[in-house]
């Protein structure tokens, strides 16, 4: 185990449930690093199949990626509760439309719940 200098442990002796494996597990971890790289790159593979292959999805890729690089330079401020319901918790991101030279800045704000109703519904807006 690892220690710090004051002789307290540092992480929880955890087992892999992929491989089977001890680790450290510090905060969340539920698998060792291996197996979360592991996993990590398998979902960048299904991703880059499904959105970058697509040209329809290739352009919803980069007009998230852009609202993405909005928020994070500070350009496109996050409303703080569901836009339908009210509701504070789970909050995510909906594109009304991918097309236009503004899409990237149309977006509604919407608690998991809705947001799921909305796209079962087939509805876009």
């Amino acid at each position: 185990m690892e220690r710090c200098l004051d002789k307290r442990v540092i992480g929880r002796e955890e087992v892999c449930p992929v491989c089977g494996a001890k680790f450290m597990a510090k905060g969340p971890a539920k698998m060792c690093r291996l197996c979360r790289l592991e996993k990590r790159k398998e979902y960048q593979r299904q991703y880059q199949h499904k959105y970058l292959e697509d040209a329809e999805n290739l352009r919803k890729h980069r007009v998230r990626c852009a609202t993405d690089r909005m928020i994070l330079r500070g350009e496109l401020e996050l409303q703080k509760q569901c836009a339908k319901c009210g509701s504070k918790d789970a909050l995510e991101l909906h594109h009304p439309s991918y097309e236009g030279e503004f899409c990237a800045v149309a977006v509604v704000t919407l608690c998991k719940s809705c947001h799921e109703k909305l796209h079962s519904k087939g509805e876009r807006k």
